[in-house]
Protein backbone atom coordinates (compact mmCIF):
# COMPACT_ATOMS: atom_id res chain seq x y z
CA UNK A 1 0.00 0.00 0.00
CA UNK A 2 2.50 2.44 0.84
CA UNK A 3 4.80 1.51 -2.24
CA UNK A 4 1.75 2.21 -4.40
CA UNK A 5 1.56 5.74 -2.13
CA UNK A 6 4.96 5.92 -3.10
CA UNK A 7 4.39 5.21 -6.98
CA UNK A 8 1.35 7.98 -7.09
CA UNK A 9 3.56 11.02 -5.25
CA UNK A 10 6.31 10.09 -7.94
CA UNK A 11 3.98 9.97 -10.59
CA UNK A 12 2.37 13.58 -9.64
CA UNK A 13 5.29 15.03 -9.20
CA UNK A 14 6.89 14.18 -12.16
CA UNK A 15 3.94 15.62 -14.32
CA UNK A 16 4.44 18.95 -11.86
CA UNK A 17 7.64 19.27 -13.08
CA UNK A 18 6.84 18.59 -16.85
CA UNK A 19 4.52 20.96 -16.99
CA UNK A 20 6.57 23.90 -14.92
CA UNK A 21 8.81 23.03 -17.67
CA UNK A 22 6.99 23.63 -20.41
CA UNK A 23 5.02 26.83 -19.07
CA UNK A 24 8.83 27.92 -18.74
CA UNK A 25 9.27 27.18 -21.95
CA UNK A 26 6.48 29.08 -23.31
CA UNK A 27 7.00 32.36 -21.46
CA UNK A 28 10.83 32.48 -22.95
CA UNK A 29 10.30 35.01 -26.00
CA UNK A 30 13.37 34.94 -28.29
CA UNK A 31 15.45 37.97 -28.58
CA UNK A 32 16.22 40.13 -32.10
CA UNK A 33 18.86 39.07 -34.12
CA UNK A 34 20.67 41.46 -35.04
CA UNK A 35 22.67 41.47 -38.08
CA UNK A 36 24.39 43.64 -41.21
CA UNK A 37 22.07 43.22 -43.77
CA UNK A 38 24.77 44.08 -46.59
CA UNK A 39 26.30 41.13 -45.35
CA UNK A 40 23.32 39.41 -45.49
CA UNK A 41 22.85 40.30 -49.01
CA UNK A 42 26.48 39.71 -50.13
CA UNK A 43 26.02 36.27 -48.90
CA UNK A 44 22.65 35.34 -50.22
CA UNK A 45 24.08 36.86 -53.65
CA UNK A 46 27.11 34.71 -53.24
CA UNK A 47 25.40 31.81 -55.25
CA UNK A 48 26.66 28.61 -57.23
CA UNK A 49 25.00 26.47 -59.74
CA UNK A 50 22.78 24.41 -57.15
CA UNK A 51 22.17 27.12 -54.58
CA UNK A 52 18.83 29.34 -54.62
CA UNK A 53 18.96 31.64 -51.05
CA UNK A 54 15.74 33.65 -49.69
CA UNK A 55 15.24 34.97 -46.08
CA UNK A 56 12.36 37.12 -44.64
CA UNK A 57 12.91 39.52 -42.61
CA UNK A 58 10.56 40.22 -38.99
CA UNK A 59 8.69 43.17 -38.53
CA UNK A 60 8.43 44.77 -35.63
CA UNK A 61 6.02 47.93 -34.11
CA UNK A 62 7.16 51.08 -36.14
CA UNK A 63 6.06 49.10 -39.25
CA UNK A 64 2.21 48.96 -38.51
CA UNK A 65 0.49 51.66 -39.95
CA UNK A 66 -3.33 49.74 -38.10
CA UNK A 67 -4.24 47.15 -35.91
CA UNK A 68 -7.65 46.12 -34.64
CA UNK A 69 -7.72 43.72 -31.72
CA UNK A 70 -11.65 44.05 -30.58
CA UNK A 71 -13.70 42.69 -33.98
CA UNK A 72 -14.93 39.17 -34.19
CA UNK A 73 -14.68 38.63 -38.10
CA UNK A 74 -15.69 34.89 -38.14
CA UNK A 75 -18.39 34.88 -35.42
CA UNK A 76 -16.77 32.50 -33.20
CA UNK A 77 -17.05 34.92 -30.00
CA UNK A 78 -13.22 35.64 -30.19
CA UNK A 79 -11.86 39.03 -31.35
CA UNK A 80 -9.15 38.71 -34.29
CA UNK A 81 -5.63 40.26 -34.11
CA UNK A 82 -6.05 42.32 -37.57
CA UNK A 83 -3.01 44.52 -38.43
CA UNK A 84 -1.55 46.18 -41.56
CA UNK A 85 2.25 45.99 -41.95
CA UNK A 86 4.30 48.03 -44.05
CA UNK A 87 7.32 45.96 -45.66
CA UNK A 88 8.81 48.84 -47.60
CA UNK A 89 10.90 51.13 -45.07
CA UNK A 90 10.92 53.78 -48.39
CA UNK A 91 7.09 54.19 -47.31
CA UNK A 92 7.63 55.74 -44.45
CA UNK A 93 9.90 58.63 -45.76
CA UNK A 94 8.02 61.93 -45.84
CA UNK A 95 8.28 63.78 -48.89
CA UNK A 96 7.31 66.96 -50.03
CA UNK A 97 7.11 66.18 -53.63
CA UNK A 98 4.10 64.72 -54.58
CA UNK A 99 6.03 62.85 -57.45
CA UNK A 100 8.06 61.25 -55.40
CA UNK A 101 5.74 60.11 -52.42
CA UNK A 102 3.81 57.83 -55.61
CA UNK A 103 4.76 54.24 -56.32
CA UNK A 104 4.46 50.56 -55.22
CA UNK A 105 5.12 50.18 -52.02
CA UNK A 106 4.77 45.77 -50.28
CA UNK A 107 2.23 45.48 -47.33
CA UNK A 108 0.70 42.60 -45.88
CA UNK A 109 -2.38 42.45 -44.24
CA UNK A 110 -2.22 40.04 -40.73
CA UNK A 111 -6.22 38.39 -39.68
CA UNK A 112 -4.77 36.51 -36.66
CA UNK A 113 -1.85 33.87 -38.03
CA UNK A 114 -3.22 34.33 -41.88
CA UNK A 115 -1.74 37.19 -44.15
CA UNK A 116 -2.35 38.54 -47.61
CA UNK A 117 0.08 40.96 -49.17
CA UNK A 118 -0.82 44.42 -51.02
CA UNK A 119 0.31 47.39 -52.56
CA UNK A 120 0.17 50.84 -51.61
CA UNK A 121 0.00 53.51 -54.29
CA UNK A 122 1.65 56.48 -51.87
CA UNK A 123 4.10 56.96 -49.00
CA UNK A 124 3.22 59.06 -46.29
CA UNK A 125 3.56 62.64 -46.91
CA UNK A 126 1.62 65.48 -46.85
CA UNK A 127 -0.46 65.08 -49.52
CA UNK A 128 -3.84 65.49 -48.85
CA UNK A 129 -5.25 63.98 -52.36
CA UNK A 130 -4.03 61.24 -50.60
CA UNK A 131 -6.19 58.91 -48.63
CA UNK A 132 -6.16 55.60 -47.59
CA UNK A 133 -8.69 53.90 -44.71
CA UNK A 134 -9.06 50.76 -42.84
CA UNK A 135 -12.69 49.95 -41.10
CA UNK A 136 -14.65 47.33 -39.76
CA UNK A 137 -18.00 46.90 -41.71
CA UNK A 138 -20.48 44.10 -41.41
CA UNK A 139 -22.36 43.82 -44.67
CA UNK A 140 -25.18 41.06 -43.62
CA UNK A 141 -26.07 42.03 -40.32
CA UNK A 142 -28.50 39.11 -40.00
CA UNK A 143 -25.54 36.85 -39.96
CA UNK A 144 -22.63 37.04 -37.22
CA UNK A 145 -19.71 37.94 -39.41
CA UNK A 146 -17.80 41.32 -40.00
CA UNK A 147 -15.54 42.01 -42.99
CA UNK A 148 -12.33 44.44 -43.23
CA UNK A 149 -12.41 46.96 -45.72
CA UNK A 150 -9.41 48.41 -46.96
CA UNK A 151 -9.76 51.67 -49.24
CA UNK A 152 -7.25 53.76 -51.23
CA UNK A 153 -7.08 55.97 -54.06
CA UNK A 154 -4.53 55.99 -57.08
CA UNK A 155 -2.92 59.26 -58.65
CA UNK A 156 -4.44 61.80 -59.98
CA UNK A 157 -5.06 65.50 -58.64
CA UNK A 158 -8.73 65.51 -59.79
CA UNK A 159 -10.99 62.11 -59.50
CA UNK A 160 -8.82 60.11 -58.74
CA UNK A 161 -9.63 55.68 -59.29
CA UNK A 162 -10.47 54.21 -56.00
CA UNK A 163 -9.76 50.10 -55.38
CA UNK A 164 -12.06 48.62 -52.63
CA UNK A 165 -10.20 45.63 -50.64
CA UNK A 166 -12.94 43.53 -48.67
CA UNK A 167 -11.34 40.71 -46.40
CA UNK A 168 -13.12 38.29 -44.62
CA UNK A 169 -12.06 35.29 -42.40
CA UNK A 170 -13.07 31.71 -41.79
CA UNK A 171 -11.34 30.86 -38.90
CA UNK A 172 -7.99 29.92 -38.55
CA UNK A 173 -7.08 28.30 -42.07
CA UNK A 174 -8.61 30.85 -44.56
CA UNK A 175 -9.23 34.29 -45.16
CA UNK A 176 -10.10 35.36 -48.84
CA UNK A 177 -9.76 38.77 -50.57
CA UNK A 178 -12.11 40.81 -53.01
CA UNK A 179 -10.61 43.53 -55.24
CA UNK A 180 -13.25 46.20 -56.59
CA UNK A 181 -12.02 48.59 -58.44
CA UNK A 182 -13.59 52.59 -59.48
CA UNK A 183 -13.16 54.63 -62.62
CA UNK A 184 -12.39 58.42 -62.39
CA UNK A 185 -15.15 60.53 -61.84
CA UNK A 186 -16.64 58.41 -59.20
CA UNK A 187 -15.12 58.34 -55.96
CA UNK A 188 -15.84 54.88 -55.39
CA UNK A 189 -18.36 55.83 -53.28
CA UNK A 190 -20.03 52.77 -51.35
CA UNK A 191 -23.82 52.75 -50.60
CA UNK A 192 -24.51 49.72 -47.61
CA UNK A 193 -28.34 48.62 -48.18
CA UNK A 194 -29.43 45.20 -46.66
CA UNK A 195 -27.28 42.35 -47.05
CA UNK A 196 -25.96 44.14 -50.05
CA UNK A 197 -24.00 47.08 -51.62
CA UNK A 198 -23.90 49.87 -54.48
CA UNK A 199 -20.64 51.33 -55.71
CA UNK A 200 -20.50 54.04 -58.19
CA UNK A 201 -17.58 52.69 -60.83
CA UNK A 202 -18.01 55.88 -63.14
CA UNK A 203 -19.42 59.06 -63.76
CA UNK A 204 -19.42 59.28 -67.64
CA UNK A 205 -21.43 57.23 -68.26
CA UNK A 206 -22.84 56.67 -64.90
CA UNK A 207 -21.87 52.97 -63.99
CA UNK A 208 -23.19 51.39 -60.57
CA UNK A 209 -22.80 47.77 -58.96
CA UNK A 210 -24.61 46.01 -56.90
CA UNK A 211 -22.92 42.98 -54.95
CA UNK A 212 -23.34 40.67 -52.16
CA UNK A 213 -22.01 38.23 -50.14
CA UNK A 214 -21.40 35.45 -51.48
CA UNK A 215 -19.50 31.82 -49.74
CA UNK A 216 -16.22 32.88 -49.75
CA UNK A 217 -15.90 36.21 -51.38
CA UNK A 218 -17.93 38.86 -52.46
CA UNK A 219 -20.04 38.30 -56.23
CA UNK A 220 -21.52 41.46 -58.62
CA UNK A 221 -25.69 40.99 -59.26
CA UNK A 222 -25.76 43.60 -61.30
CA UNK A 223 -24.32 46.78 -63.68
CA UNK A 224 -26.27 48.95 -64.56
CA UNK A 225 -24.90 52.25 -67.13
CA UNK A 226 -26.50 55.16 -67.75
CA UNK A 227 -25.83 57.79 -70.63
CA UNK A 228 -22.77 58.99 -71.44
CA UNK A 229 -22.19 62.81 -71.10
CA UNK A 230 -20.87 64.66 -74.03
CA UNK A 231 -19.11 67.16 -71.41
CA UNK A 232 -16.62 64.74 -69.39
CA UNK A 233 -13.85 62.79 -71.11
CA UNK A 234 -11.27 60.87 -69.22
CA UNK A 235 -8.25 58.93 -70.77
CA UNK A 236 -7.13 55.19 -72.06
CA UNK A 237 -8.49 52.32 -69.71
CA UNK A 238 -5.56 49.69 -68.63
CA UNK A 239 -6.00 46.15 -68.42
CA UNK A 240 -4.06 43.14 -67.42
CA UNK A 241 -4.74 40.00 -69.03
CA UNK A 242 -5.27 37.03 -65.99
CA UNK A 243 -6.24 33.24 -67.41
CA UNK A 244 -8.57 33.76 -70.16
CA UNK A 245 -9.39 37.51 -68.79
CA UNK A 246 -8.50 40.90 -69.00
CA UNK A 247 -8.82 42.64 -65.66
CA UNK A 248 -9.26 46.56 -65.44
CA UNK A 249 -6.10 47.63 -63.45
CA UNK A 250 -6.92 51.90 -63.94
CA UNK A 251 -6.50 55.13 -66.06
CA UNK A 252 -3.04 56.22 -67.45
CA UNK A 253 -2.24 59.92 -68.61
CA UNK A 254 -5.57 61.25 -66.81
CA UNK A 255 -6.32 64.60 -66.67
CA UNK A 256 -3.70 65.25 -69.42
CA UNK A 257 -6.15 67.84 -71.87
CA UNK A 258 -4.24 68.80 -74.63
CA UNK A 259 -0.63 68.52 -76.24
CA UNK A 260 0.80 71.46 -73.23
CA UNK A 261 -0.40 69.20 -70.46
CA UNK A 262 1.47 66.17 -71.64
CA UNK A 263 3.54 64.41 -69.07
CA UNK A 264 4.63 61.39 -67.73
CA UNK A 265 2.36 58.90 -65.80
CA UNK A 266 2.83 55.96 -63.21
CA UNK A 267 0.30 53.44 -62.63
CA UNK A 268 0.45 50.12 -60.00
CA UNK A 269 -0.64 47.39 -61.84
CA UNK A 270 -0.34 44.70 -59.20
CA UNK A 271 2.59 41.54 -58.72
CA UNK A 272 3.55 39.74 -61.67
CA UNK A 273 1.95 35.71 -61.39
CA UNK A 274 4.47 34.28 -64.51
CA UNK A 275 7.32 35.73 -66.40
CA UNK A 276 5.11 36.62 -69.41
CA UNK A 277 2.43 40.08 -68.39
CA UNK A 278 -0.16 41.01 -71.29
CA UNK A 279 -1.03 45.04 -70.82
CA UNK A 280 -4.43 45.95 -73.25
CA UNK A 281 -4.84 49.99 -73.15
CA UNK A 282 -7.86 50.83 -75.18
CA UNK A 283 -10.34 54.02 -75.30
CA UNK A 284 -13.24 53.87 -74.27
CA UNK A 285 -14.20 57.43 -74.69
CA UNK A 286 -15.29 60.33 -76.98
CA UNK A 287 -11.75 61.31 -77.14
CA UNK A 288 -8.35 60.75 -79.44
CA UNK A 289 -5.33 59.89 -76.97
CA UNK A 290 -1.60 60.37 -78.36
CA UNK A 291 0.57 58.30 -76.46
CA UNK A 292 4.11 59.13 -76.97
CA UNK A 293 5.71 56.55 -74.79
CA UNK A 294 4.75 53.06 -72.27
CA UNK A 295 6.81 50.65 -70.73
CA UNK A 296 6.93 48.96 -67.02
CA UNK A 297 8.85 49.62 -64.24
CA UNK A 298 10.28 46.30 -61.88
CA UNK A 299 12.78 46.25 -59.90
CA UNK A 300 13.99 49.45 -60.21
CA UNK A 301 14.54 48.50 -63.56
CA UNK A 302 12.99 49.67 -66.98
CA UNK A 303 11.25 46.77 -69.12
CA UNK A 304 10.02 47.86 -72.81
CA UNK A 305 7.32 45.84 -74.93
CA UNK A 306 8.29 43.10 -77.28
CA UNK A 307 8.71 44.82 -80.70
CA UNK A 308 5.97 44.46 -82.52
CA UNK A 309 4.83 46.47 -85.88
CA UNK A 310 2.40 47.94 -83.93
CA UNK A 311 3.96 49.31 -80.86
CA UNK A 312 6.71 51.13 -82.60
CA UNK A 313 6.00 54.44 -81.71
CA UNK A 314 5.41 53.28 -77.64
CA UNK A 315 9.46 52.59 -77.60
CA UNK A 316 11.04 55.57 -77.32
CA UNK A 317 10.44 58.82 -75.81
CA UNK A 318 10.40 60.60 -79.34
CA UNK A 319 7.21 62.63 -80.10
CA UNK A 320 5.66 59.86 -81.91
CA UNK A 321 2.41 58.83 -81.16
CA UNK A 322 0.34 55.96 -81.02
CA UNK A 323 -3.12 57.24 -81.54
CA UNK A 324 -6.07 55.62 -80.02
CA UNK A 325 -9.89 56.67 -80.88
CA UNK A 326 -12.84 55.13 -79.10
CA UNK A 327 -13.34 51.51 -79.62
CA UNK A 328 -9.32 51.38 -80.29
CA UNK A 329 -6.70 48.99 -78.21
CA UNK A 330 -3.74 47.78 -78.17
CA UNK A 331 -1.96 44.53 -76.51
CA UNK A 332 1.61 44.61 -75.26
CA UNK A 333 3.59 41.92 -74.18
CA UNK A 334 6.58 42.11 -71.29
CA UNK A 335 9.09 39.82 -70.13
CA UNK A 336 8.66 40.71 -66.43
CA UNK A 337 10.37 38.55 -63.26
CA UNK A 338 7.84 36.56 -61.62
CA UNK A 339 6.41 38.15 -58.19
CA UNK A 340 7.46 41.14 -58.49
CA UNK A 341 5.80 44.63 -58.48
CA UNK A 342 4.79 46.13 -61.89
CA UNK A 343 4.22 49.59 -62.19
CA UNK A 344 3.23 50.80 -65.83
CA UNK A 345 4.70 54.32 -67.33
CA UNK A 346 3.17 56.27 -69.94
CA UNK A 347 3.68 59.78 -71.59
CA UNK A 348 1.14 61.53 -73.35
CA UNK A 349 -1.74 63.24 -73.66
CA UNK A 350 -5.86 63.45 -75.10
CA UNK A 351 -8.13 65.46 -77.07
CA UNK A 352 -12.08 65.23 -76.53
CA UNK A 353 -14.05 65.68 -78.95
Amino acid sequence: MNLLNDNKMNFMLLFFIIVTVCSCKNDISESDFQYDESELLKERDDNSEFLIKSYRKGVDSTQIIWQSNNEDLNGDGINEKIKVVVLDENFFQKKENDEESYGAYLARVFINDLSEDIILNRSISNDSNYKVSFKIIDIDKSDSLKELLVTQYEKAVEDPSAIHLIYRNFGRNLITQTQITSSGYSGGVINFRDKEFDIIHNRNPETIGKYRLNKFFIENIEISIGQESEIIAACPFVYVKNGNRFIYKGEIIRNLIGKKSEETQKLNIGISKSEELIVRIKEEKKEVSYINYLALECNNKIIKPIKTKNNTELLLDDNKYLTLKKGSQIDLVFKVPKKSIITLIGKGYYIPN
